[in-house]
């Protein structure tokens, strides 16, 4: 995988089970489908999309070491946290740490579902991924308290938020899906027609080298095509984790 992110062993994605270092919400134990948001989004703004008994984790504000590192250490500290096994869902960078996650604490993954997931190398150039968030809040896709709060986030650790984006546009997680296809981790992947960020190449792929199950969704929106069309997403949910 690129040089750009050092994936942990086990021992050392461990670590981060035996001290916590961040605040937790109360943890509700009978609520063990747990879902991870995109880069820079609030867990908040996929909350009118999640089905009863799933929950929507917040990660830690931007670090400015090792980005996707500190988010394993954080979400191994979760898992640690809840009995039995999870249903782990993700998009986009949400999907890379479900993907890491899987790797190292298989024991505590029950099923995986990976929406538009990082982990394969990305070409969609930067400003086009920019110009395209400024065109869906001027138009209202994303609501405008929600886009404060993540530029806000971005604002307060820039360096960073850079870092990690650039990391994540260069992962390659292919090998680590391999794995999990030969461990028998049992994995959904869902792809979007219009999805010109994780293309519908991207997440076929991703779907091949996991033995995954694989959707394809015919909708607009591209890589966020889940605002706005929230009843869709929760179906699909809540079919993935079936």
């Amino acid at each position: 995988m690129s040089s750009a992110v050092n994936v942990p062993d086990r021992h050392t994605a461990a670590r981060g089970r035996k001290l916590s270092r961040w605040h937790h919400a109360p943890i509700d134990a009978s609520r063990t489908n747990l879902f991870l948001p995109g880069f820079g989004a609030r867990a908040s703004a996929y909350a009118p999309g999640m089905p009863s008994h799933w929950t929507a984790l917040q990660p830690p504000r931007f670090p400015n070491a090792d980005g996707l590192l500190v988010y394993l250490d954080w979400l191994g500290e979760e898992l640690a946290a809840r009995p039995g096994k999870v249903t782990l869902a993700g998009h986009s960078m949400g999907g890379a740490l479900c993907t890491l996650a899987a790797g190292a604490w298989p024991e505590r993954i029950h099923r995986i579902v990976l929406i538009a997931p990082a982990g394969l190398p990305l070409s969609k150039p930067v400003y086009r991924s920019a110009a395209y968030f400024i065109t869906q809040v001027a138009t209202r896709r994303f609501s405008l308290s929600e886009s404060g709060r993540s530029l806000f986030a971005v604002g307060v650790a820039p360096a960073g938020a850079l870092r990690l984006a650039v990391a994540l546009r260069t992962l390659d997680l292919s090998a680590q899906m391999l794995e999990l296809r030969e461990a028998g981790i049992s994995s959904t992947v869902i792809g979007c027609t219009s999805d010109t960020l994780v293309t519908p190449r991207h997440t076929r792929q991703s779907a091949e080298l996991l033995g995954a199950r694989y959707r394809e969704i015919p909708v607009e929106g591209g890589h966020m095509w889940m605002f706005g069309r929230w009843e869709r997403f929760r179906r699909e949910l809540v079919r993935a984790a079936a």
